[in-house]
């Protein structure tokens, strides 16, 4: 990462060690933190289920562009922000980098047109005929916008922000008395852990729907948001891009597709964020191997 991790050694991923330029707040401070965020997200999901009216006729009123997740990921944001000011933490030591914005939309966008184009293939394959999504053409296109933008605005921003943007950095410095491969290990299990965390009050009460999971259920979810996030936290520790990785995020949430296929969109997105996270690996195999090719040329 250019503005968070500097890589010491280009060519051993145990080099890679916290960047100097950010600062490093008191364990005191990340706690509070991260308790601050913990402590929102859980009053919001009670909100959600106790004041459903409140929200579903926010979202009628706006044509179904306003959901709960754009309120809730806003609030989430603004909290993220003011946990990191306390902290003595800058936007940008949080990787809100402006020169960056544009490859991750870029990105983003690409990720986009790669998941219809496989659904398209996936629904040819399947034998069927490429039809607009159900969400496009039943509830509206207004809703379908709605659903995105409030992962894309709201939910994502807000989780990648503090989790990937401030605390992944941040545990990382806090670790580096480790060996620098061990501390980077634990900086992604602790983050992680603690994103897939963050979520059990939503299982519990069920988020905006008002359903909760079952403890089996819940267990499994876990599991699952640990899994995606390393996926993110990784992606954004070999980018640096915060935006793509929000970007992402939101796609992997909303699964928004334009055409109906038998094939999870979310699944899909997961899948080329796996793809794109192995992709940033071949520059240094590539590195190596010409390295070998050279020395090999150079011997008698």
């Amino acid at each position: 990462m250019a503005s968070l991790l500097n890589h010491a050694g280009r060519e051993r991923a145990g080099q890679i060690r916290p960047s100097p330029d950010v600062p490093e707040p008191s364990w005191r401070s990340l706690l509070l933190a991260t308790a601050a965020v913990v402590a929102v997200a859980a009053a919001l999901n009670v909100s959600f289920r106790a004041g459903r009216g409140f929200y579903t006729t926010v979202s009628s009123d706006t044509g179904h562009l306003v959901r709960p997740a754009l309120i809730g990921g806003l609030a989430l944001l603004a909290v993220a922000f003011v946990a990191a000011r306390y902290a003595g933490l800058r936007p940008r030591d949080l990787g809100w980098q402006r020169s960056r914005v544009g490859r991750g939309l870029a990105a983003t966008a690409a990720i986009f047109v790669a998941m219809q184009v496989i659904q398209i293939v996936v629904t040819v394959a399947h034998g069927d005929q490429p039809q607009l999504a159900t969400a496009w053409t039943g509830a509206g296109w207004a809703t379908a916008v709605g659903v995105l933008a409030g992962y894309a605005l709201g939910i994502a921003p807000a989780e990648e922000t503090f989790f990937r943007g401030l605390l992944l950095p941040q545990l990382a410095l806090k670790f580096s008395r480790m060996a620098p491969a061990v501390a980077v290990g634990a900086a992604l299990v602790v983050s992680q852990s603690m994103f897939a965390l963050y979520h059990l009050p939503g299982d519990v009460l069920g988020g905006s729907s008002g359903a909760g999971m079952a403890w089996p259920d819940i267990v499994l979810d876990l599991g699952r948001l640990f899994a995606i996030g390393m996926v993110f936290a990784a992606l954004y520790l070999r980018t640096g891009n915060l935006f793509l990785v929000i970007g992402i995020h939101a796609l992997q949430d909303a699964g928004t597709t334009i055409v109906a296929a038998p094939v999870d969109p979310g699944l899909v997105v997961l899948s080329l964020a796996i793809l794109a996270l192995l992709a940033t690996f071949i520059p240094t195999v590539a590195s190596r191997l010409h390295g070998i090719s050279a020395a090999g040329r150079d011997r008698p």
